[in-house]
């Protein structure tokens, strides 16, 4: 009986253990998260700020009503994409190509000025997707930081293919 007693506290034992070390894992990624999504959030409004197209000042804050969605809730923690959405002129796919092209080279400059550099000297910050419907400009941008997000980015970019 002192055995089998013995060998249930060391399972409980071993159970709060493992359940401590995925807690704090969890509330380490959580903390990086909001770490990164402060960061892209304000290379995405200052990556706004230098885009000019017909219909459209960046400078004038098109940032209202932003709604920013980390893409880890679906893809885990691991993942640095973050989704905003926001109010935007009514736009076309040409447009929003257009959008994106001036997006990504303001992302670029961003990501040199604060020292964000990833191998072969790409930007880290990339849109990872980009879309209008409904009134509203979505733009998935990831933060290159990690293999998952890279893969994430991979992934996306074959299902656009």
């Amino acid at each position: 009986m002192k055995i089998f007693l013995s060998i249930i506290a060391l399972l409980l034992t071993i159970a709060l253990i493992i359940w401590g070390i995925k807690k704090i894992r969890s509330r380490s990624l959580k903390a990086k998260q909001k770490t990164y999504e402060r960061l892209v959030t304000d290379a995405v409004k200052t990556a706004l700020k230098g885009v000019k197209l017909s219909g459209f000042d960046g400078t004038n804050d098109p940032f209202g009503p932003l709604k920013i969605i980390p893409v880890s809730r679906v893809w885990g923690l691991n993942v640095v994409v973050f989704g905003f959405s926001f109010y935007f002129i009514e736009l076309d796919k040409k447009q929003v190509r257009q959008v994106k092209k001036e997006i990504s080279y303001q992302l670029s400059l961003y990501a040199k000025q604060k020292g964000l550099v990833t191998v072969n000297d790409k930007s880290p910050l990339v849109i990872s997707d980009i879309w209008f419907r409904e009134g509203k400009l979505n733009i998935e941008i990831a933060y290159l930081v990690n293999q998952q997000t890279i893969g994430y980015v991979n992934d996306i970019e074959k299902l656009e293919k």
